[in-house]
C-alpha cells in the first residue's frame, strides 16, 4: 500500500530531522533537550506505523493517515488487544495527562508571580530578553507551592527538567507498549 510507503519514509524524515536538532543543539552549544523531547513523538510514530503491523505480519493492519483511520485503528486495537487496561498505556496516558497539568500549573504560577514594574505593568511585555534580573519570583512560588503541597521545586532548571520528562516517558512507555503486542 502506498500509506506504508509514505509512513516508512516518514520515519525516515522524522529520524533525520531528530539527528539534525542534535547537530544544531551541539553546533551553538545548546542542550539537546528539543531533540530528546522529539523522540518521544517519533518512537510512537514508529511502534504504531511500521513495528506493529510488521509483528502483525501484514501492512493490513497498518493505520492509514487521517482522523477517521486513527480512530478505526483505535478501535481494532482495543477489540483485539484490550489496550485500554494495559499498563504501558496507562502510564503513556499519565505522561501526556501529566504533562498537561504541569504545564498549567506552571504557566499559572509564572504568571501570577510575574515582577511589575511601575504603572505600566503589562503580561505581554514583562519580560525583555536584555534584561539581568529574573521576570518572576521563584521564591514566591516556592513558598505558595511548599504550603500546597509540601515541598516545592527548589530550582528552575529542574523544574523544567521534569516538565520534559514526563510526557516523553510516557509516550516512550506506550510505544513499548505497542511493541509488545505486536
Amino acid at each position: 500500500r502506498s500509506v506504508d510507503f509514505v509512513a516508512l519514509h516518514g520515519a525516515f524524515g522524522a529520524n533525520r530531522f531528530h539527528v539534525r536538532q542534535f547537530e544544531l543543539a551541539r553546533s551553538v552549544q545548546l542542550r539537546p533537550y528539543n531533540a530528546i523531547a522529539f523522540s518521544g513523538p517519533i518512537a510512537v510514530f514508529v511502534s504504531v506505523f511500521l513495528i506493529y503491523p510488521l509483528g502483525q505480519s501484514g501492512w493490513f493492519f497498518a493505520p492509514s493517515f487521517g482522523v477517521a483511520a486513527i480512530f478505526r485503528f483505535i478501535l481494532f486495537f482495543q477489540g483485539f488487544h484490550n489496550w485500554t487496561l494495559n499498563p504501558f498505556h496507562m502510564m503513556g496516558v499519565a505522561g501526556v495527562l501529566g504533562a498537561a497539568l504541569l504545564c498549567a500549573i506552571h504557566g499559572a504560577t509564572v504568571e501570577n508571580t510575574l515582577f511589575e514594574d511601575g504603572d505600566g505593568a503589562n503580561t505581554f511585555r514583562a519580560f525583555n530578553p536584555t534584561q539581568a534580573e529574573e521576570t518572576y519570583s521563584m521564591v514566591t512560588a516556592n513558598r505558595f507551592w511548599s504550603q500546597i503541597f509540601g515541598v516545592a521545586f527548589s530550582n528552575k532548571r529542574w523544574l523544567h527538567f521534569f516538565m520534559l520528562f514526563v510526557p516523553v516517558t510516557g509516550l516512550w512507555m506506550s510505544a513499548l507498549g505497542v511493541v509488545g503486542l505486536a
